[in-house]
């Protein structure tokens, strides 16, 4: 019987110094698997940082590119307004509409785009839109046709004067866009 006592301290014996190894290394396992988590989780915040910040470069970079856009068209619309103002001071009784077509892109239905810009910027776009359609409007009731295809002169003395006020109101609603749109730093 003491064979078999020994033999059973033996096996016991084996047993629990294997289930004390196992515990170890589950230990060891659970200690490494928690480094990883926080390596990983570590490693998780790094990139949803950089792609944070990829994301705010891509978005300046497109605000900046339809600031330059929207830049250009009210340059384009007081040089067109310029242009006016040339014909009207060198023949005060008549006055020629050189073709004119609402830029696309100030129509409302860019509300997206014109967002990027900021509050003032997307109030002085739609005044300016709004300033053109009048324009355009006022083109229309003088001969009938858009102003993109009206080139003709006409000399009534209101139409005079109401187009003086329409073209002013254009210029000054291109200037005001402009000057909201101008970098920080870069003079008038």
């Amino acid at each position: 019987m003491s064979c078999e006592i020994e033999a059973a301290q033996i096996a016991a014996n084996a047993a629990i110094q294997a289930a004390r190894i196992q515990g170890e290394w589950t230990l060891a396992a659970g200690i490494i698997a928690f480094f990883g988590g926080l390596l990983a989780l570590f490693g998780a915040f790094l990139a949803a940082r950089r792609q944070v910040r990829l994301e705010e470069r891509r978005h300046k970079a497109l605000a900046a590119a339809y600031r330059i856009r929207m830049m250009e068209i009210a340059v384009n619309i007081a040089n067109h307004a310029f242009m006016n103002d040339v014909h009207t001071k060198n023949n005060p009784d008549t006055i020629r509409i050189e073709p004119f077509a609402i830029p696309k892109e100030l129509d409302s239905l860019n509300w997206r785009d014109h967002a990027m810009l900021g509050d003032i910027a997307v109030t002085a776009i739609s005044s300016l839109y709004e300033m053109a359609k009048t324009f355009d409007e006022f083109a229309l009731e003088m001969h009938g046709k858009p102003a993109e295809t009206n080139s003709e002169t006409f000399g009534d003395k209101r139409a005079i004067d109401s187009y003086r006020h329409l073209n002013k109101a254009l210029r000054d609603r291109a200037g005001k866009l402009l000057a909201i749109l101008k970098p920080e730093g870069q003079g008038g």
